[in-house]
């Protein structure tokens, strides 16, 4: 709650986030995911929440439509994050796909008669800026380049999303994550999951090209 007496909900998102850059720095742990809870519905709100390190916001009084929209995007959150520790820990059975056959199935229906196919030139463009930014990651990640690290991450999660690729986006918003709030303990891990995943992702891109 945003507005709570002595301690405000800014306050205490900074304070729980500088506990976690403190302990989880060393360990496989993930942040909290807090909502924030105000009743103010002024410009400027919502960013001043995310800025505190917040990941969500409500405003008072709730309306349930907003509140289960909300819960969706936290339960995604912790969908994403059993995939990242299912990969960390070897489990082969518990990987997803890394592409999205209805996507791919979307993209295909663009295509027209006698013009070139966007579903290739979409692959192409993607797997020369994949390329880059992955290997410009594990260049990063070793000297904790925070900045370059989120753009990076940020910048393959919505291009992966955009062709399907769901496992590969998920390990890149949370390497983004870990990132933005200064969390090395495992980057190292993730960006090797990350290179392994775009390998995967590659491929099937590729022979989906050839179709």
């Amino acid at each position: 709650d945003c507005q709570m007496p002595e301690l405000d909900g800014y306050r205490t998102t900074q304070q729980i986030r500088r506990l976690e850059k403190e302990k989880l720095t060393q360990s496989q742990g993930r942040p909290l995911y807090i909502i924030a809870m105000t009743a103010n519905a002024m410009s400027g709100d919502r960013e001043r929440c995310l800025q505190a390190g917040m990941d969500d916001y409500l405003t008072k009084p709730v309306n349930l439509t907003e509140l289960e929209a909300v819960l969706r995007r936290a339960s995604g959150r912790r969908e994403t994050t059993r995939f990242v520790r299912s990969a960390s820990s070897g489990g082969e059975s518990a990987r997803a796909p890394s592409l999205d056959l209805e996507v791919m199935a979307t993209l295909r229906q663009l295509r027209r008669e006698g013009e070139p196919d966007p579903l290739a030139e979409l692959i192409d463009l993607f797997v020369e800026d994949a390329d880059d930014r992955v290997k410009k990651m594990a260049a990063a990640i070793p000297t904790l380049d925070y900045p370059q690290l989120v753009n990076l991450a940020h910048g393959l999660k919505g291009s992966a999303s955009n062709l399907g690729a769901r496992p590969l986006a998920a390990l890149a918003s949370h390497l983004e994550k870990d990132a933005k709030h200064g969390m090395p303990g495992a980057l190292a891990s993730l960006g090797r999951q990350i290179s392994e995943e775009y390998a995967r992702v590659r491929a099937a891109l590729l022979e989906e090209k050839n179709r």
